[in-house]
């Protein structure tokens, strides 16, 4: 709790992982702090549970780096990260409550394979300002913008015998630079879309 960390560049496991705080199975909790000012990763959890709360991520390439685990970040302020404020690349869960996301690359990405719950949420970055996903999606997902949209950057793939279900009131963008962005179903793709609640599935 109440701790700054600043100009980390060759903390980590072995020379060279540039990280200011790196999990490798533990279990860390970040409340009140500021982590800001390293070279690359802010923070980098390779595996494990990570609860960030109360805290700021700020001028790093990427902010927070999640190669798998349970992750929560809530009141948070992530800014000027350099390429996105947060990358979760994992399976597991993750959960983004009431964090403001400021000038960084690009919002966050989150594989559409993970438990993602997410509400509360603001952006003010240079670009994709929303939850950036592709992958395979695991049965009984359901896409929803309470927040932010969702973009969808190359392909979401749908397989047979699963479903995937996008929310009333969801806005979905399609592609990046590259132009790419689509859903591959070979199951079921539901859109509960309503009068008052309308799905804008629209190009990004």
């Amino acid at each position: 709790d109440y701790t700054t960390i600043r100009y980390a560049e060759y903390g980590g496991y072995g020379y060279g992982d540039f990280v200011a705080i790196e999990n490798d199975g533990g279990v860390v909790n970040i409340n009140h702090s500021t982590i800001e000012m390293g070279k690359y990763r802010g923070i980098w959890q390779k595996s494990g549970e990570i609860k960030i709360e109360n805290s700021v991520i700020s001028e790093h390439s990427y902010g927070l780096i999640v190669d798998s685990g349970t992750t929560t970040v809530s009141h948070s302020l992530i800014k000027n990260n350099q390429d996105v404020g947060i990358y979760y690349g994992g399976r597991e869960s993750v959960t983004l409550m009431n964090n403001e996301f400021f000038g960084n690359g690009k919002t966050a990405f989150v594989y559409i394979g993970a438990d993602f719950v997410h509400s509360g949420n603001t952006s003010s970055d240079f670009a994709d300002r929303g939850f950036r996903m592709n992958g395979v999606s695991k049965d009984g997902t359901i896409l929803n913008s309470n927040d932010l949209p969702i973009i969808v950057e190359g392909n979401i793939s749908v397989l047979p015998e699963q479903t995937l279900t996008i929310a009333p009131g969801t806005i979905i963008k399609f592609g990046n630079i590259y132009g790419m962005g689509a859903i591959d179903v070979q199951g079921n793709l539901v859109v509960e879309g309503t009068e008052p609640g309308k799905v804008n599935a629209i190009w990004n």
